[in-house]
């Protein structure tokens, strides 16, 4: 069994967290094979892209209908798995050409942001339209395609809460003026000991609260103590390459797979 498309991405309508999918290469093998006999309906089938940027726009829907968009911010994953999100605009720490890009070479500003915005209260409108209430979400992703950047502005549709309301709610208790950082979700087996990590980065970013909201510092977002499968820490700093700069000395190198996103080259 072969497929035209070479290397693609083979996806069940409904999934979650990088699951329910398979990856394929020209020939179909056993394992993607068996996948794929599993299946009890139509699939999703498309080329794997580079991914150079990922996007989530996130919204509301009142009881009334009424919907509501909050706005756009950049996350990392990897292997279909989320690891983290940027608490910043969503250009904050992408590469120059990314960033061009994003804002149509300096020609206008923001458009693709706009663009989503514009798209996610759309597709909030048609599932309000289909009865869904409550908070929504709608991936995007910048790929890279023949050494051209392109935009695929509807990934997946999160009829739910996700991480990216959370991360939203998070970045409201930063204070004003440059502060930034990011959110991450770090597996445990690649830190080791949880608390002893949670205690180096708390000593190399030290909290500073300025006016009753984070100025700095590196917080645990769940209890390092009992986390078993990831630990989940807030990185806080005055700016971008302050926090990257400082984040790179804690990690250890078994993380650094997992957070190229976060300043991706």
């Amino acid at each position: 069994m072969a497929l035209a498309l070479g290397e693609a991405v083979i996806k069940a309508p409904v999934a979650s967290s990088g699951r329910h999918r398979v990856r394929v290469s020209g020939d179909v093998d056993r394992r993607a094979q068996g996948w794929l006999a599993e299946q009890p309906g139509p699939l999703l089938v498309e080329p794997w892209r580079e991914v150079v940027a990922e996007l989530a726009v996130h919204g509301e829907i009142a009881a009334d209908g009424t919907v509501r968009v909050l706005g756009v911010q950049r996350f990392g994953a990897s292997g279909g798995a989320f690891r983290g999100i940027v608490l910043g605009p969503p250009d904050l720490g992408l590469p120059g050409e990314v960033r061009a890009f994003l804002h149509a070479q300096g020609r206008a500003p923001d458009r693709i942001v706009r663009g989503l915005t514009a798209l996610a209260a759309r597709i909030g409108a048609d599932a309000a339209a289909a009865g869904l209430r409550g908070p929504f979400g709608v991936d995007a992703r910048i790929v890279r395609v023949d050494g051209a950047l392109r935009l695929v502005p509807v990934g997946d549709l999160n009829p739910r809460p996700t991480m990216g309301h959370l991360g939203r709610a998070l970045r409201a208790r930063l204070a004003g003026g440059a502060t930034c950082g990011v959110w991450l979700f770090l597996p445990v087996r690649a830190l080791g000991d949880p608390v002893a990590f949670a205690a180096r980065a708390r000593a190399a970013n030290p909290v500073v609260v300025r006016g009753g909201r984070l100025a700095s510092g590196a917080v645990a977002t769940n209890d390092p103590a009992t986390a078993r499968s990831l630990l989940t820490l807030a990185w806080v700093a005055p700016t971008w390459r302050a926090a990257v700069d400082a984040l790179g000395e804690v990690l250890p190198p078994g993380v650094a797979p997992l957070t190229g996103w976060i300043a991706p080259r």
